[in-house]
Protein backbone atom coordinates (compact mmCIF):
# COMPACT_ATOMS: atom_id res chain seq x y z
CA UNK A 1 0.00 0.00 0.00
CA UNK A 2 1.86 3.28 -1.08
CA UNK A 3 1.53 6.06 1.65
CA UNK A 4 1.30 9.41 0.55
CA UNK A 5 2.49 13.02 1.36
CA UNK A 6 -0.65 15.12 2.72
CA UNK A 7 -0.34 19.23 3.31
CA UNK A 8 -2.97 21.77 3.53
CA UNK A 9 -2.01 25.34 3.73
CA UNK A 10 -4.98 27.75 4.16
CA UNK A 11 -4.35 31.58 4.20
CA UNK A 12 -6.41 34.17 4.86
CA UNK A 13 -5.52 38.12 4.37
CA UNK A 14 -1.75 37.66 6.80
CA UNK A 15 -2.77 34.76 8.89
CA UNK A 16 -2.57 30.94 7.71
CA UNK A 17 -1.70 27.14 8.90
CA UNK A 18 -0.06 24.39 7.64
CA UNK A 19 -1.18 20.90 8.34
CA UNK A 20 1.04 18.03 6.85
CA UNK A 21 1.02 14.43 7.25
CA UNK A 22 4.40 14.88 8.47
CA UNK A 23 5.98 16.95 11.14
CA UNK A 24 9.25 17.13 9.08
CA UNK A 25 7.37 18.65 6.09
CA UNK A 26 5.92 21.41 8.63
CA UNK A 27 9.54 22.39 9.83
CA UNK A 28 11.11 22.62 6.61
CA UNK A 29 8.28 24.74 4.85
CA UNK A 30 8.21 26.85 8.03
CA UNK A 31 12.07 27.17 7.27
CA UNK A 32 12.09 28.03 4.37
CA UNK A 33 9.07 30.78 4.78
CA UNK A 34 10.79 32.09 7.85
CA UNK A 35 14.39 32.78 5.64
CA UNK A 36 11.89 35.33 3.61
CA UNK A 37 9.56 36.53 6.07
CA UNK A 38 9.30 37.90 9.16
CA UNK A 39 6.95 35.40 11.15
CA UNK A 40 4.89 34.41 14.27
CA UNK A 41 4.71 31.09 14.93
CA UNK A 42 1.75 30.24 17.50
CA UNK A 43 2.37 26.72 17.69
CA UNK A 44 -1.21 25.43 17.82
CA UNK A 45 -4.01 26.51 16.38
CA UNK A 46 -6.74 27.78 18.12
CA UNK A 47 -8.93 30.30 16.07
CA UNK A 48 -9.19 30.73 12.47
CA UNK A 49 -11.27 32.61 10.08
CA UNK A 50 -14.14 32.47 12.64
CA UNK A 51 -13.88 28.52 13.20
CA UNK A 52 -12.61 27.94 16.54
CA UNK A 53 -10.67 24.82 16.71
CA UNK A 54 -10.02 22.25 19.77
CA UNK A 55 -7.66 19.48 19.93
CA UNK A 56 -9.28 16.09 20.61
CA UNK A 57 -7.27 13.81 23.27
CA UNK A 58 -6.97 10.99 20.15
CA UNK A 59 -4.68 13.95 18.64
CA UNK A 60 -7.20 14.81 16.07
CA UNK A 61 -9.43 18.32 15.90
CA UNK A 62 -12.51 19.29 16.45
CA UNK A 63 -13.86 22.56 14.54
CA UNK A 64 -16.99 24.82 15.76
CA UNK A 65 -18.77 28.01 15.32
CA UNK A 66 -19.51 29.08 18.77
CA UNK A 67 -18.88 32.21 18.85
CA UNK A 68 -20.09 33.26 15.98
CA UNK A 69 -23.16 31.33 17.23
CA UNK A 70 -23.80 32.98 19.89
CA UNK A 71 -23.50 36.41 18.45
CA UNK A 72 -26.14 35.66 15.61
CA UNK A 73 -28.23 34.36 19.15
CA UNK A 74 -27.63 37.90 21.12
CA UNK A 75 -28.41 39.73 17.77
CA UNK A 76 -31.89 38.71 18.03
CA UNK A 77 -32.09 38.72 21.46
CA UNK A 78 -31.68 34.90 22.24
CA UNK A 79 -28.81 34.89 24.31
CA UNK A 80 -30.54 33.68 27.30
CA UNK A 81 -32.79 31.18 25.59
CA UNK A 82 -32.54 27.14 26.11
CA UNK A 83 -32.41 24.99 22.87
CA UNK A 84 -34.69 22.32 23.34
CA UNK A 85 -34.82 19.24 20.13
CA UNK A 86 -37.31 20.93 18.26
CA UNK A 87 -37.56 24.72 17.83
CA UNK A 88 -40.65 25.15 16.55
CA UNK A 89 -43.73 24.07 18.26
CA UNK A 90 -46.24 21.83 16.39
CA UNK A 91 -49.27 22.91 14.70
CA UNK A 92 -47.54 26.57 14.04
CA UNK A 93 -48.97 27.94 10.91
CA UNK A 94 -46.25 30.13 9.23
CA UNK A 95 -47.74 32.80 6.66
CA UNK A 96 -46.46 35.26 3.79
CA UNK A 97 -46.61 37.72 6.63
CA UNK A 98 -43.75 36.32 9.04
CA UNK A 99 -41.37 36.82 6.37
CA UNK A 100 -38.71 39.33 6.40
CA UNK A 101 -39.98 42.80 4.50
CA UNK A 102 -36.34 44.99 4.73
CA UNK A 103 -33.25 43.98 3.29
CA UNK A 104 -32.31 44.15 6.96
CA UNK A 105 -34.82 41.17 7.78
CA UNK A 106 -33.01 39.64 4.68
CA UNK A 107 -29.50 39.96 5.50
CA UNK A 108 -30.17 38.98 9.02
CA UNK A 109 -32.22 35.91 8.18
CA UNK A 110 -28.97 34.65 5.76
CA UNK A 111 -27.00 34.36 8.76
CA UNK A 112 -29.38 31.63 10.60
CA UNK A 113 -28.46 28.07 9.75
CA UNK A 114 -31.20 25.58 9.34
Amino acid sequence: MAHYLVNHIALHVDDFYITSSSNLCILDFKKQLTAEYKLMDHRLISQFTNMQYMKENNGGYRMGQKVVALEVLEKFGMGNCHSILTPLASGVCLSREDSPVSEADHDDVKNLLY
